[in-house]
């Protein structure tokens, strides 16, 4: 068994003696894939200077207690995607790891190579063999100063790396622009908010983060007038459609549950320290 399957297959084994499902199982999959996929970028010349931002973002760099998905990066150079697809592909191979192929979608507001490992029925995650795990690496083509970023040392098993990411105060400005603006339809349950943006936002009011207001002004609005448009929205959020989001990504149920139906509390309790 190769050493990437092998480890993944450690987690596997032990995530499922602990009881836990087969979707939380998998983000725990993917969060070990990610690191992988952030060494790759970061000790390449040409992606080291890409942006992480994102739920990922807060998970490695701040400690978010949440599972996270994809990889978000911003950067003000045209990225060739193609080449970053087999520069990740080209990885894998010189590792001797061919569980893995990878596409790529270019649009102009999607610039994604989405990377697919052919794990999950060896694992017995999947009953067909040929599904696959896939992990996302997004990156949009448009940035802010350079200001508003910093570096942080990562490690985490074997890979070790220099991230470049957004401040807590942009990123936490970036986040309420999407709880705002998000287009989002959760299959077809009706669910048009990401549960995941607005835990996010309540971690960030709960740490007392000033939200970084030049990001506001491409949208000529200030601060408070974001948070009184996030107030006409948190009203109207029910507790069912966060929880449909977020579930998968905790390693407690009751946990987030309790959270949940707590949200509008926590929300409107941390909303006092903006006003």
């Amino acid at each position: 068994m190769h050493p990437i399957t092998y480890k993944l297959d450690l987690l596997v084994k032990e995530y499922k003696e602990k009881g836990y499902s087969d979707a939380y199982i998998r983000n725990i999959l993917k969060e070990y894939l990610q690191d992988i996929i952030l060494y790759i970028i970061y000790n390449d010349s040409k992606y080291k200077n890409l942006i992480f931002y994102g739920g990922t973002c807060l998970r490695k760099i701040y400690n978010l207690n949440r599972l996270s998905e994809d990889l978000d990066f911003e950067t003000n150079i045209q990225i060739d995607l193609e080449d970053l697809k087999n520069t990740f592909l080209t990885y894998f191979k010189n590792e001797k790891f061919d569980l893995i192929s990878a596409s790529i979608q270019k649009s102009e507001h999607i610039n994604r190579c989405t990377l697919k490992f052919e794990v999950l029925y060896k694992l017995n995650l999947a009953d067909i063999e040929n599904e696959k795990l896939h992990v996302k690496v997004e990156i949009n083509e448009n940035t802010l100063n350079d200001f508003n970023t910093e570096v942080t040392p990562y490690t985490k098993d074997i890979y070790n790396m220099v991230i470049k990411h957004y401040t807590l105060e942009t990123l936490m400005a970036g986040k309420m622009l999407a709880c705002i603006n998000r287009v989002y339809r959760k299959g077809d349950t009706g669910v048009s908010i990401k549960g995941r943006d607005f835990y996010d936002l309540v971690w960030y009011m709960q740490k007392e983060i000033t939200p970084n207001e030049y990001v506001f002004k491409d949208f000529g609005k200030s601060k408070d007038d974001i948070f009184k448009e996030l107030d006409d929205i948190v009203l109207k959020i029910k507790t069912k459609d966060l929880l449909i989001d977020l579930e998968p990504l905790f390693e407690s149920n009751i946990y987030i549950k309790e959270w949940c139906n707590n949200f509008h509390d926590l929300y409107n309790k941390y909303r006092g320290i903006y006003k």
